[in-house]
C-alpha cells in the first residue's frame, strides 16, 4: 500500500496526479500502525475502532466524517502498477459514495447517536473539571492579575509597528529586489492577494517568527538564494509573514511618516508582522512545527502545506509546478512591473491635474494584450473613477453657466473635453460647449 500512496504523493505519474490533490483537499488521512499482533486483533475486532473482524495485513478503510464506511479493502497488492490504479479505483467509489463535500450541519450532529453520545460524556466530564477548577479560581486571580500587569508592561514595550496606508484590494508599486535577492518579497496578506490575482499566479507563504532558527535556516538555504528566486519570481507571489522584532531594519521616512524597513526583505516590518497575525486568525487552525510554508491559489484558498526545515530546494520547486499547472498561465514579475508601474505614473499624473496623460498610460496597460481580464478590469475601475470626477467638474460648470458666467463656463468645459479624452464626460462636455456657442 505504501508504493501506491507514494506513487500519489510524488505526483509524478500523470496517470495518477489528480490524486494529490484529491487527498489533500477531500480526504483526513490517517496511519494507523500496530506494535502487536494482539494489538492489532483488539483493534480490528467486533468492538475495535475499526469494527473489521477479518486481520489481514494491511487494511484500507475509507469513512464518511460520521464514521460510516464507503470502502475497504483487506490486504493490499504489493505490485506497483496494480497498487495505485486499486487504490485510484477505491477513492473514486468512496467520493461517489460519499457525494458532494459539504461541512456537517448541526441536524447531521444531532442524528449522529455516537456524536450525542460524545457530547453527553463530554458535558459531564466538564461539569466535575469545572467544580474542581472553580476553587483554583480564586487563587489564581491575584497570579492573574499579576500576570495582565506584566503583559500590559510587555504589549507597552512591543507595540504595533505602523504600517504604509493603501487603498483595499490593491498591490503595493513593486519596490526595488534586495541586494542578492531575485525575489521581491510582499509583506502584506491583502497586498499579495490582489497581485497574484492580477497576475493570475499563485502565493507562496513562508511564515514564522524571527527567533526561530529553522526560519533562518530555511531562508538563508533556500529562499534568499538567488538561483532560487531567478526560477520563481516570475511563477508566483513570494509572501513573507514574519513576527518579531530582532531581525535587522532601519528607520525610513515615507510621506511624513517614519517606518521600520526590514533589512532582509525591503519592506516594512509592521506589513509582514500584521499578516503573521492575520494568518494565524485566517489560515492556521492547529499547532505545526515552524516554520510553516503555504501554497494558496489567487483567491486565498489552500493548495498546499508544508512544516519544519526538513525540505530541499527541489520540494519547494516540483510544489511550485504543481501549483502553477493547478492556477494556469500567469503573468511574469517584469510585466506585472510594467503595467503597475503605468498606474503608478496614471494617479501621479492626476494628482498634477494631467488627466489626458493619466489615461495615456492607462491605455498603455492593455496594449500588446498583454494585461489579461484582471488587470483590464482594474483599468476600467481607474477609468469609472477618472470618468466619476470629470462628472463632477462637468456639473460644476453648468451651475457656472446657468448662473450666467458663460466666459468661466467655456473656460471649464473646454478643459475637460481636452482633458477626459476617450470617456462619456468629454463628448458630454463638449456638447455643451456647443450649446453655449451656438454651433
Amino acid at each position: 500500500m505504501k508504493d501506491a500512496v507514494r506513487v500519489f504523493a510524488e505526483g509524478k505519474n500523470s496517470k495518477y496526479a489528480k490524486y494529490r490533490r484529491v487527498l489533500q483537499d477531500k480526504f483526513v488521512c490517517l496511519c494507523d500502525f500496530t506494535k502487536s499482533t494482539a494489538d492489532e486483533v483488539g483493534k480490528r475486532g467486533p468492538k475495535g475502532p475499526y469494527q473489521i473482524e477479518n486481520k489481514s495485513v494491511p487494511v484500507l478503510v475509507l469513512k464518511k466524517w460520521n464514521g460510516d464506511e464507503l470502502a475497504i479493502k483487506y490486504g493490499f497488492p504489493t505490485d506497483k502498477e496494480t497498487a495505485p490504479a486499486l487504490l485510484a479505483t477505491l477513492i473514486e467509489q468512496a467520493l461517489d459514495a460519499n457525494g458532494p463535500i459539504a461541512r456537517p450541519t448541526k441536524k447531521d450532529l444531532k442524528d449522529n447517536p455516537k456524536e450525542g453520545k460524545d457530547e453527553e460524556e463530554d458535558k459531564e466530564k466538564g461539569d466535575k473539571d469545572k467544580d474542581k477548577k472553580g476553587k483554583k479560581d480564586k487563587a489564581g486571580d491575584k497570579d492573574k492579575d499579576k500576570k495582565e500587569e506584566e503583559k500590559k508592561t510587555d504589549d507597552d514595550e512591543e507595540k504595533e509597528l505602523p504600517v504604509p496606508p493603501s487603498r483595499p484590494g490593491e498591490p503595493d508599486v513593486p519596490v526595488p529586489v534586495p541586494e542578492g535577492n531575485k525575489m521581491r518579497w510582499v509583506g502584506s496578506y491583502q497586498k499579495a492577494l490582489a497581485e497574484a490575482k492580477l497576475r493570475n499566479v499563485p502565493i507562496l507563504v513562508v511564515l514564522g517568527e524571527d527567533t526561530n532558527g529553522s526560519l533562518d535556516f530555511m531562508l538563508g538555504t533556500i529562499f534568499l538564494q538567488a538561483s532560487f528566486g531567478e526560477k520563481v519570481v516570475d511563477r508566483l507571489v513570494p509572501l513573507i509573514a514574519m513576527d518579531g522584532h530582532v531581525h535587522p531594519s532601519e528607520k525610513e521616512e515615507i510621506d511624513g511618516q517614519t517606518y521600520d524597513i526590514c533589512k532582509i526583505f525591503a519592506l516594512p516590518c509592521g506589513e509582514h508582522i500584521a499578516s503573521y497575525k492575520e494568518l494565524q486568525k485566517t489560515l492556521i487552525f492547529r499547532s505545526y512545527w515552524g516554520p510553516l510554508f503555504l501554497m494558496l491559489r489567487p483567491d486565498g484558498t489552500e493548495l498546499l502545506r508544508l512544516e519544519g526545515k526538513d525540505h530541499k530546494t527541489d520540494r519547494f520547486l516540483e510544489e511550485i509546478d504543481l501549483a502553477v499547472v493547478e492556477v494556469g498561465r500567469g503573468m511574469d514579475d517584469r510585466t506585472y512591473r510594467r503595467h503597475i508601474g503605468c498606474f503608478d505614473r496614471s494617479r501621479r499624473l492626476r494628482a498634477q491635474g494631467s488627466v489626458q496623460k493619466a489615461l495615456a498610460e492607462l491605455d498603455k496597460v492593455l496594449e500588446g494584450g498583454t494585461a489579461g481580464p484582471a488587470f483590464a478590469e482594474f483599468v476600467a475601475k481607474e477609468k469609472a473613477e477618472i470618468e466619476k470626477k470629470g462628472q463632477e467638474e462637468l456639473s460644476a460648470a453648468q451651475q457656472v453657466a446657468a448662473a450666467g458666467d458663460a466666459a468661466k463656463a467655456l473656460a471649464s468645459l473646454r478643459t475637460i473635453a481636452r482633458e477626459y479624452v476617450g470617456l462619456p464626460v468629454q463628448a458630454a462636455a463638449q456638447a455643451e460647449v456647443d450649446k453655449l456657442t451656438g454651433k
